[in-house]
Parts: C-alpha cells; sequence; structure tokens
C-alpha cells in the first residue's frame, strides 16, 4: 500500500513538473466565461472600457506600450482608460512592449520589465499574466516565463476577429466571429476563455455587444470575469498583490483597501467597491466600503460651491464683455467684409487643389488606421499593414503590406 502511494505521489509530482511554464487554454472556475482583449490600449479603448463599466462586465486586456500607431506609451488618453478599467476591476495584462519576442533570453527579459513599468506607470500595478503576440512562445520562452513567475494565458475560443482579410467585408467578419461563438456556446461548457481585439471597432461595437446582450449565457448563469478569476486566482493579477520575489516586489500596496489589504492609508480617502483608494464619486459613491475608508459626499459639495464662485464672477465678467464686445462690433464688421472676400478666393483655390489632386489617396483620420476604408497613413515613412493598421516594423511592412496606403518594404 505505501509503495502505491509513493508511486501515486511520484506521477503527481511529474504531473506538476510537466505543467510549469506551460500554456493556460482554459478557465477553472465553473460558469465563467473570461472575454480577453489583445494589443492595446488603442482607438476604442476608452469608449470600450466606459461599455463594460456601464455593463459591469470584467474583462482582461493584454496591452503593451509600443505597436499600433499612435502608440499606447505615447497617449496619456490610451493610459487614462488603462486606469479607468483597472480601477473598476478589470485586469490589465501584459502582451510584451513591442509585440515581439526575442530568441535573446535578457532582451526578452528587457520587453518585459519595459511594459511592466508602463502598465504600473499607467495604472499602478505591475502584471503577473502574459499572452504572447499571436501566442507563440516555444519552449525557452515558456521555461523563461516559469522561472520569472509570469502566468501564460493562450484561450479555448478563437473569434478570428482579426481576420477581416478572410471574410472580405466587416459585416461579413462580424456574421463569421458569430457563428464560431454559437457553435462553441451551443457545446454547453463549464467556462469559456475567448480571444478578441480591442483594435477593431466591429468587435467592440457589434461581437462583444451580441455577447453580452444576445447570445443568452447571461440568462444561463455564466458570469463574464477576468481571466485571474477564472482561474480561482482574484488576488494574484498583479506583482504587488504578493510578498513573493517578483520584479516588482519592492512596489507595496500602496492605494488598496478592503478586506484583502486593509484601510486607506490617507484620512479622507474612500475605499471603492473594487479595492482602491480615492476621493471622487467613483470611490466614495456606490458600493463604497466604509470599514475600510470614508464613504460620504464631500468632494461633490466641495465642487458645488465652488462652481457657485464662479456663477457670481461670470456675471461680473459678462457684464464687463457686454461692453467691450460694443466697442469691438464696429471694428468686426469692416473685418467681416474683408475676410468674405478672402474665403471666396480660398475658395476657388481649393477647389482647383482638389482637381489635380483626385487621384490622390486622402489620409486616414481613423487614427492609426489605413486601407480601403480608412485612406493612407499620415506619417511618411509608416508601412500600411494587410489588417489596415500604420507602423514601421516587419508586421506591418513585408507580408500582405498595402502600398497604396503606405510604405512597403
Amino acid at each position: 500500500m505505501k509503495s502505491l502511494n509513493f508511486t501515486y505521489l511520484l506521477s503527481i509530482l511529474a504531473l506538476v513538473t510537466l505543467s510549469r511554464g506551460k500554456f493556460i487554454y482554459s478557465c477553472k472556475e465553473k460558469n465563467t466565461i473570461a472575454l480577453t482583449f489583445d494589443d492595446g490600449p488603442h482607438y476604442y479603448t476608452k469608449e470600450f472600457v466606459d461599455y463594460l463599466i456601464k455593463k459591469d462586465v470584467k474583462a482582461t486586456f493584454f496591452q503593451l506600450g509600443r505597436f499600433h500607431y499612435p502608440h499606447g506609451i505615447d497617449v496619456k488618453e490610451y493610459q487614462d482608460a488603462m486606469k479607468k478599467a483597472h480601477d473598476h476591476g478589470i485586469q490589465i495584462a501584459s502582451h510584451t512592449f513591442e509585440h515581439k519576442i526575442s530568441s535573446d533570453k535578457s532582451e526578452f527579459k528587457k520587453s518585459l520589465t519595459k511594459n511592466d513599468d508602463f502598465i504600473e506607470k499607467a495604472t499602478g500595478d505591475r502584471p503577473r499574466y502574459f499572452r504572447a503576440p499571436k501566442g507563440h512562445c516555444d519552449s525557452d520562452c515558456q521555461e523563461a516565463l516559469d522561472e520569472w513567475d509570469y502566468k501564460l494565458i493562450q484561450w479555448d475560443v478563437d473569434t478570428n476577429d482579426w481576420d477581416l482579410e478572410g471574410s472580405g467585408s466587416a459585416k461579413q467578419r462580424v456574421k463569421d466571429s458569430i457563428d464560431i461563438l454559437k457553435k462553441k456556446f451551443a457545446e454547453k461548457r463549464d467556462n469559456y476563455l475567448i480571444l478578441m481585439h480591442e483594435t477593431e471597432e466591429y468587435t467592440v461595437r457589434e461581437i462583444v455587444p451580441w455577447i453580452l446582450d444576445e447570445s443568452g449565457m447571461k440568462e444561463k448563469g455564466y458570469r463574464f470575469v477576468t481571466v485571474a478569476e477564472c482561474l480561482g486566482d482574484k488576488n494574484g493579477m498583479y506583482r504587488s498583490h504578493s510578498s513573493g520575489s517578483g520584479s516588482g516586489s519592492s512596489h507595496n500596496d500602496s492605494g488598496r483597501c478592503g478586506p484583502n489589504y486593509g484601510s486607506c492609508p490617507k484620512s479622507g480617502e474612500c475605499c471603492s467597491k473594487y479595492g482602491y483608494c480615492g476621493t471622487t464619486s467613483e470611490y466614495c459613491g456606490s458600493g463604497c466600503q466604509s470599514e475600510f475608508g470614508k464613504c460620504n459626499s464631500k468632494t461633490t459639495t466641495t465642487k458645488k460651491t465652488s462652481s457657485t464662485k464662479k456663477s457670481s464672477s461670470t456675471k461680473k465678467s459678462s457684464s464687463t464683455k457686454k461692453s467691450s464686445s460694443t466697442k469691438k462690433s464696429s471694428s468686426t464688421k469692416k473685418s467681416s467684409s474683408t475676410k468674405k472676400t478672402t474665403t471666396k478666393t480660398t475658395k476657388k483655390t481649393t477647389t482647383k487643389t482638389t482637381k489635380t489632386s483626385s487621384t490622390k489617396i486622402a489620409t486616414s483620420t481613423v487614427s492609426g488606421r489605413c486601407g480601403p476604408n480608412y485612406g493612407s497613413c499620415p506619417k511618411s515613412g509608416y508601412c500600411c499593414s494587410k489588417y489596415g493598421y500604420c507602423g514601421t516594423s516587419s508586421d506591418y511592412c513585408k507580408s500582405g503590406c498595402q502600398p497604396k496606403y503606405g510604405l512597403c518594404k
């Protein structure tokens, strides 16, 4: 009997050893759906975060510093969206810094650290969860990630929302992705780990709303959660939550509160329902945890008093503006007549230029996008990838690159 127990123990140890550093394809918790989104932050991230918060849905963003133009590391609006998502319980995870993994271990580590620094600066936390670009991570990559204590996440449902070219149109792509989801949901699994991309407009505005409002999964008792939560690891999604020795172990828990962290360190701060300290209505209003901080409307009342002060001052200023405007009116009348003549001449010149440049392709007005539906890349030296994004790396400039809308190397 003892020998049987020993053999059984050895087999368990072997399984554990084999599973170390390997891909995680599926959730563990029953009736959970983990919606995951790669390649952001980008143009639609802010809108999408607001939508998820409104629907009270948790998800996971695998984000990077520099990929689609304009880059997340350079755009404050994108970083603000990351922070807002994080503070409302949406998980922010790593996807490398530039959407590539170096075969050189030290370079790979530098890339991860750089992206973790970017995420920590934007959100206040360092990620422990990681997804490889396109899911490609060889045995050396897996071994290194295990050594550095990252959880390597894959998926068990791929919506193929990235494959616009394969579907031929956005409308068909939405239909194709929804058909994939219908087929998978019909299997009635215990859980789902779904891959999508927040960089696609139709994903944000059509595919995800279908999942939440029309698929019927919520009505069947499924919960939309983060990857960490679907794995039973809700408190382990960031390094700053652990006492282990990770690259971010020096980062403390300042800014967190609740049963797992304690009270907010600063007096006057509220503990939000998601366990973050702050002073705005998002922290102090609905769901605020009074046992770990204040829950009041002091911040809103001070805003009201300041606004009343402003109103009295504006009354005074309006009277002065009126007197000055009457003085200016006579001069503006004179200038307006000259403006009309100039606008007529400029209109003539613009019509001429449009005629001569009719063969030119318009510059894209949608941030970072290019191709038949958008136009050419706004910056010189940028390539238009086969998926319709502007960039300068080989992902954009080689196979499938669209020379009509940018450079191709």
